[in-house]
């Protein structure tokens, strides 16, 4: 099974974050205040009550916000003013929006659409980050907002949205978690409703089972979609860009394909920083039992992507003796696990 950064989704409104990985420079954003003037904030739930688009997905829109106790599909995670370094002129055209949505889609014919489509992926990973509570996260000695990680879920994908409505007055880029039916890959899964704030609950025990993607490995090695409900070798925790984290040289020798072995200095720098972040997902006091590993994503990697997806697994640390119990090990804090012999 192949784990993915967010990938290309051909709404009218919602759009995908994947779409800013390939050839996208990478920077970080230096976000504006929020916007006082919108209820879209941080926080804020929206429901099924707008226009639903071709893949089923409503508008983001303030006439969609509900209480979250309610039904809903998204979640806001950021908003944010455009800056106008992306405009045309110096007020927001119809043209503008129509230029950076398809930035963000995918057709990037210029220097500041690329710019904008980094930037975007950029501040939305950092809205997640501060929802899951990961920004004040060191993985291996880097800050995790430096690497984008965030959480590898199989019920929620996080997407940019620039609302039509009134654009052109507020020129917003707003970042939701779009919640969809149980799938290895969420971003292009159908929408379903969720009750309750559900992104904060993301790498806690609140997230039942059946929502967690957890693998086997085959006898060559390679990950596989497993059930979480029975013994497994693995469960996904987080994935982030190790582009901020290893030097050129150590980038210039890991490009390969999926299942391609990372140097053994830069596999276990990779490995240190996943076993950083079980401090979260797992708990302060984790069992020591359970360690961190670290396996190729799909973006980047040899593929003329800025992007170097690292994907993130918690593992028992003699995985060759030992599996996980059935159940998930996510959010259990400072509870002992009772890891499974092999045959």
């Amino acid at each position: 099974m192949k784990r993915l950064l967010p990938l290309l989704a051909t709404t009218t409104l919602a759009l995908s974050l994947a779409a800013c990985t390939d050839n996208s420079p990478e920077e970080t954003p230096a976000p504006a205040p929020t916007v006082a003037a919108s209820t879209l904030v941080p926080g804020a739930c929206i429901a099924t009550n707008g226009t639903p688009s071709l893949l089923g997905d409503v508008d983001v829109t303030e006439d969609a916000i509900v209480a979250c106790e309610d039904p809903h599909v998204y979640e806001v995670l950021a908003v944010q003013d455009l800056p106008g370094e992306y405009l045309q002129g110096t007020t927001a055209t119809d043209a503008d929006r129509e230029r950076l949505q398809a930035a963000l889609d995918g057709s990037r014919n210029d220097a500041v659409q690329m710019k904008f489509a980094a930037f975007a992926r950029a501040y939305c990973a950092i809205g997640l980050q501060r929802a899951t509570g990961l920004t004040d996260l060191e993985m291996a000695a880097t800050d995790a907002a430096n690497l984008l990680a965030t959480p590898i879920t199989r019920t929620s994908s996080t997407r940019a949205v620039l609302p039509p409505d009134g654009w052109t007055e507020q020129p917003l880029l707003i970042c939701v978690n779009r919640f969809t039916e149980p799938s290895p890959t969420p971003e292009s899964a159908p929408a379903i409703e969720v009750s309750g704030l559900v992104t904060p609950q993301l790498l806690t025990d609140e997230v039942p089972v059946d929502q967690r993607l957890c693998l086997n490995f085959d006898v060559n090695g390679a990950p596989a979609d497993a059930t979480c409900a029975a013994d497994h070798d693995a469960e996904y925790t987080v994935t982030f860009d190790a582009t901020g984290l290893l030097e050129p040289e150590q980038l210039a020798a890991s490009v390969g394909d999926l299942g391609v072995p990372f140097p053994t200095d830069v596999q276990e720098q990779l490995d240190e920083a996943c076993t950083d972040a079980l401090s979260r997902v797992v708990g302060e006091d984790r069992d020591e039992s359970l360690v961190g590993r670290a396996l190729r994503g799909s973006g980047g990697w040899g593929s003329g992507s800025t992007t170097n997806a690292v994907d993130c697994v918690v593992t028992p640390d003699d995985p060759a003796g030992f599996l996980l119990p059935a159940g998930s090990v996510i959010g259990i804090g400072d509870a002992d696990v009772e890891l499974v012999p092999r045959g």
